[in-house]
């Protein structure tokens, strides 16, 4: 790997004033301006750009898709593999009826309803354009729907 490069800005060049950024000097890694005023006055909010760039430096992906349609949704390390809100309106029980998961109250538990008539669902396996999923309950609450997928068993001897 390349060593960082250090290269000297004047804080009067037109890109400088255009950003509002009174920059002196930036290291360059990777390609990213980096220095003593990377968090200087932008449109992103300090916490934001760290982990912006400790992500790109981690080599985590900056998009995500949904498994089910591929529309590009907020990025979760944690559930690489969501189901988006669309296809979430979409989830139905085996013979076609439409489900809604929620969490039970506050301290977590989840539920699933019917959305025609609101009886209770008692599985948390539901179906998307005919792909099985599942539901559970996310981290920190709420209801996190992926598709199913077999469980890695390991070597059987």
């Amino acid at each position: 790997m390349k060593p960082p490069s250090a290269k000297r800005l004047r804080s009067s060049s037109p890109e400088n004033k255009e950003r509002g950024v009174d920059l002196d000097l930036v290291i360059d890694i990777g390609g990213l301006g980096v220095g003593r005023n990377f968090f200087a006055r932008t449109n992103d909010n300090m916490v934001v750009r760290f982990f912006r760039l400790l992500k790109f430096w981690l080599g985590i992906p900056q998009r995500q898709l949904c498994p089910n349609c591929s529309a590009e949704v907020t990025l979760v390390v944690r559930y690489p593999d969501y189901v988006c809100r669309e296809c979430c309106a979409r989830t139905a029980d085996p013979d076609g009826r439409l489900v809604s998961f929620s969490n039970i109250d506050l301290s977590g538990g989840l539920r699933g309803r019917y959305e025609d008539n609101y009886e209770p669902y008692e599985s948390d396996e539901c179906f998307i354009d005919g792909k099985l999923c599942h539901a559970a309950e996310a981290h920190f609450g709420g209801v996190v729907v992926r598709p199913w997928s077999r469980p890695s068993l390991g070597r059987m001897r």
